[in-house]
């Protein structure tokens, strides 16, 4: 018998005329008299489905059932009932707002919809509970979703993981980014799933197990021990304290000497419901002994039922694996990946293939251990094959437990698809983690209204990453001003001895940079910053604390955690961090130490300085010297010769060749294998056409690609020296106010006139110029890394 085949949201019905050809391949089939029976889509759009019809009946698949209807719903008397298919593959609607208000199903219903307000939009969740409904026992399942499905907190999306969880095996997940769909630059992933054969329903077994180990009835032939054993293994508790905690032996606050019960104990501590319970009058009137019952009854009913869910969820994936696959999230990447692009040009929309398969199959090979998809369905054989080197940055193989989080208070099944590096901090000294340290504070930043900015000088000044370094420098370059009228939380200012980070950013590499503030600044951290802060110095120095976060080993303990899609993030699990405490003594030789070193580091970065201050002096002083030199327009042909670049397709970059600029004039977008300018024998100024403005010099014999956002120009070198028309240039545009919404385009540059001083005085002054910046490259070439020089104290002292 042949496997039945469904689609629950059919549009136009690729998948299926796919499958079918597929299907037919593998069972060298000569005829489709098996597809009246096997094949169903659903399409709730009557054009699509008349497409969709029309489409199986151009593949000489006519017989195949396509129906116009709603895929949440069962269509009994057409075939279209729970517990029917073998096979799933759809990629169903998602973000429908206020679809509950239009719903009409006749023959179903779904336990998620009342997790989904009257004005949800999240219909994706219907369809993934829809997913369990319709497979087989064993059956398997493609499904297309948001990437939010594995991580939003709303109890519409909980919900739905737990879904996924009980009724199916994980075989793979594959993350797609923004260039998969022409339509939507939304980031999607593929569920690749097996429902578990049953009955009895696997996850009423576990039940079974959990319910056995908190009632103390473990049986050995049920694997209840070595379900609990496992776990207690994976979250590091010591099986004898658990069993107390099961038993409820201990008082609640007994529990702080270990570390992961401690996570709940400060919970619980601070929690509202304490609170309430504690302000309550018949809890005052209580005896000491019964109040103490009270709230350990409370603390253990509400802790118990975590518990309970995070080994049942555990026991569900405990022995099995998943593959993990990535997209690249450069655009270029991505075309290699997936082997097309989508074209938006007139005459040539659509998708335009590159490679055929990319790296996802080989269309002549489905077996190709080159291609990912055949290592997707061996997951499904339990045969999970070595990975091929040129695959090994797109594929991991995570064991499905480690994609679940369970060391936090709060489980809420997310499924993290980063294969965490587990690093180790070992020292000869008690390791910590930084929620562990005594009275100290992490405070977010300050958030507030986008209309209260001001471009005027106020005293509300917030700071952003802009201003640390990636040596955790503190550099003060960029001042967001707050209307004085909008006040600001007085704990979110920057205080002496505090830890000034980042916590968000959509670039890694500002993940984690911080700076230790050395004074009572008077301005505020930012929204996407942080301030971590001392309460007491008994314990742990501040300075001392700054060193060991900022050290390279604690910097990849916190890129590690860095979740999330454009905007990377590292405040819910900072506090997980771990780190050496030795006694104060040690501590502050180890900042003696290191200090010498940052003062080393200082002395050079001040030089650097001071020669970029002579360099912007000489500048500044030429302006105001007599413009004996002349004035000139930049239309005047006879002096400047401006162009424009051409437009470059991504295709048509490579690895190789010479670097193309495009409104970025100081990074390449990429490489290009042809030429635009003949010749490099003179200098030539560049600009950003739109954007940010930008102007660049390009020396003699650079060579180089302009795009069509790329302004170029040379000019008459007897007449003004280009290091000093490009200055003047960046300061004129800056006067027009060019920028992304006024565009520096060719017209508009030519229109500019500018007054220089004679030749003989620019080309003086710019010869200490050049000499200076060859200063300044050699004390860069030189300077120590920071760092990396701090990491060495540390390491000498702490292992």
């Amino acid at each position: 018998m042949l496997i039945s085949l469904y689609d629950f949201a059919g549009g136009s019905g690729h998948f299926l005329t796919e499958g079918i050809d597929l299907i037919n391949q593998i069972k060298e089939n000569t005829n489709n008299n098996w597809i009246a029976e096997n094949i169903y889509g659903i399409e709730k759009d009557y054009r699509l489905a008349r497409v969709s019809k029309i489409s199986l009946f151009m593949n000489g698949a006519g017989s195949g059932n396509i129906i116009f209807g709603d895929g949440l719903d069962n269509h009994k008397s057409k075939g279209i009932e729970n517990n029917s298919f073998d096979i799933l593959v759809a990629n169903p609607p998602y973000s429908v707002r206020a679809f509950k208000s239009h719903l009409n199903l006749k023959e179903n219903d779904f336990e998620l919809t009342e997790s989904i307000s009257n004005e949800g939009s999240e219909i994706e969740v219907l369809f993934v509970e829809r997913i369990s409904q319709l497979l087989k026992p064993n059956g398997i399942a493609a499904v297309i979703l948001p990437s939010p499905i594995l991580s939003n907190t709303s109890n519409s999306y909980v919900g739905a993981r737990d879904e996924i969880l009980k009724n199916f095996k994980i075989k793979a997940i594959s993350q797609f980014a923004d260039k998969t769909f022409a339509a939507t630059n939304t980031n999607t992933v593929i569920l690749f799933l097996q429902k578990y054969n049953e009955p009895p329903k696997y996850f009423k077994i576990i039940e079974d197990t959990v319910q056995a180990v908190f009632n103390n009835e473990k049986t050995a032939e049920w694997m209840d021990n070595e379900i609990l054993e496992d776990y207690l293994e994976h979250i590091g508790v010591e099986k004898n304290l658990y069993l107390e905690f099961i038993e409820e032996a201990r008082d609640y606050t007994d529990l702080l000497e270990n570390n992961y019960f401690k996570m709940y104990v400060d919970d619980f501590k601070s929690s509202t419901e304490l609170r309430n319970l504690q302000g309550r009058s018949s809890f005052k009137n209580q005896s000491e002994s019964e109040q103490k019952e009270n709230v350990n009854n409370i603390f253990y009913s509400n802790i118990k039922e975590v518990e309970k869910e995070k080994i049942f969820y555990f026991a569900l994936v405990r022995e099995q694996e998943t593959v993990v696959v990535k997209s690249p999230t450069t655009a270029t990447g991505q075309y290699d990946f997936l082997g097309y692009q989508w074209s938006n040009r007139k005459g040539s929309e659509g998708i335009r293939i590159r490679n055929l398969g990319g790296r996802l199959y080989d269309p002549k090979d489905r077996n190709s251990d080159k291609h990912i998809a055949p290592i997707i369905r061996n997951a499904f054989n339990n045969n999970i094959v070595d990975i091929d080197d040129s695959l090994e940055e797109f594929i991991n193989i995570i064991q499905t437990r480690n994609m679940l989080d369970f060391e936090r208070e709060k489980f809420d099944k997310g499924i993290s698809l980063i294969k965490r590096e587990v690093i180790k901090i070992k020292s000869k000294y008690t390791v910590k983690k930084i929620k562990e340290i005594n009275e100290l504070s992490i405070i977010r930043g300050v958030t507030y209204p986008k209309n209260k900015e001001s471009l005027n000088i106020t005293s509300n000044i917030v700071l952003t990453a802009d201003n640390i370094t990636l040596h955790n420098i503190l550099d003060i370059k960029k001042e967001i001003y707050i209307e004085d009228d909008y006040e600001l939380p007085a704990e979110k200012q920057l205080l002496k001895n505090d830890i000034f980070i980042c916590f968000s950013s959509g670039s890694l590499k500002h993940i984690g940079k911080m700076a230790f503030i050395y004074e009572n600044l008077k301005k505020y951290a930012g929204g996407f910053m942080g301030i971590i802060r001392l309460g007491s110095i008994e314990e742990i120095l501040p300075k001392y604390l700054f060193l060991v976060l900022s050290s390279n080993k604690i910097d990849q303990q916190i890129k590690s955690i860095a979740l999330g899609g454009n905007i990377k993030n590292i405040s819910s699990d900072f506090e997980n961090i771990k780190i050496p405490v030795p006694p104060i003594e040690v501590q502050k030789e180890i900042i003696s130490e290191c200090e010498k070193i940052e003062e080393k580091y200082e002395t050079t970065r001040m030089k650097i300085e001071d020669y970029q201050s002579q360099i912007q002096k000489i500048f500044e002083d030429l302006e105001v010297i007599k413009n004996d030199g002349g004035g000139y327009k930049l239309s005047d042909t006879n002096v400047f010769s401006l162009s424009i670049g051409k437009r470059v397709l991504q295709s048509e970059l490579t690895e190789k060749g010479i670097p193309v600029y495009s409104a970025n004039v100081f990074e390449p977008m990429g490489n290009i294998d042809k030429a635009l300018i003949e010749s490099f024998e003179t200098d030539y100024i560049v600009w950003g056409i739109d954007g940010d403005w930008m102007v660049n010099i390009f020396e003699k014999g650079y060579e180089f690609y302009p795009t069509d956002h790329c302004g170029y120009m040379t000019i008459d070198d007897s007449k003004i020296n280009p290091r000093y028309m490009t200055y003047v240039l960046e300061k004129a545009g800056k006067s027009v106010g060019f920028s992304r919404s006024h565009r520096a385009s060719i017209d508009r540059v030519k229109s500019i006139t500018i007054n220089v001083p004679n030749i003989k005085k620019q080309n003086e002054e710019m010869g200490k110029v050049i000499k200076l910046e060859k200063e300044i490259k050699n004390l860069e070439k030189n300077q120590i890394d920071l760092n990396s020089e701090i990491s060495k104290v540390l390491n000498s002292y702490l292992q």
